[in-house]
């Protein structure tokens, strides 16, 4: 494919959040090459459950517990799986050599307040992160663009993001 494995970034929204932070906490630690970023939107960040936002947002919402659960269900073969760092990579034990972080959330989202913990996290480590959270969104608003403003900034942020990412790697 003559891909320039110099110049990748890892992303995703929601379940797809978590593989990319996941995928970019397993390439770190590996000897082939490392991403130049990470775009997350509303990851995944701990299948545990535990966050206020998490009971507060559980119903009348797009994502609802008993949808996590479902999901849940799909992904994981027992409850034990939930401890794993690679299921809740909030559970990770290191994040300080993860490349630079956007981090795209919504305010009525059950993700929330695990949202937040990994930026806090994140910044905590080391890690270049920005952090926007979209005011009145809830959860999977990123693709709905034709619905929301708001959904339209958020991916022209992403854009941006990117391609200053892209850009930057080309500098260096």
């Amino acid at each position: 494919l003559r891909l320039d494995v110099s110049r990748v970034v890892v992303g995703g929204d929601s379940a797809g959040g978590n593989l990319a932070l996941v995928a970019a906490l397993t390439l770190v630690e590996s000897l082939g090459p490392k991403p130049i970023g990470q775009l997350l939107i509303y990851p995944m960040c701990d299948q545990r459950a535990h966050s206020p936002s998490r009971r507060v947002f559980a119903e009348d919402h797009l994502l609802t517990a008993a949808v996590i659960a479902h999901f849940q269900s799909l992904y994981l073969t027992s409850p034990q799986d939930m401890l794993d760092w690679r299921a809740s990579p909030l559970l990770a034990p290191d994040f300080s050599a993860l490349p630079p972080a956007l981090v795209i959330s919504a305010e009525y989202d059950p993700l929330i307040d695990d949202v937040k913990a990994c930026v806090a996290r994140l910044m905590r480590s080391g890690v270049a992160v920005e952090h926007h959270e979209f005011p009145g969104m809830i959860h999977g608003f990123f693709p709905l663009g034709g619905l929301f403003d708001d959904a339209r900034r958020a991916v022209d942020l992403a854009a941006a993001w990117l391609k200053n990412r892209f850009l930057l790697a080309n500098q260096e």
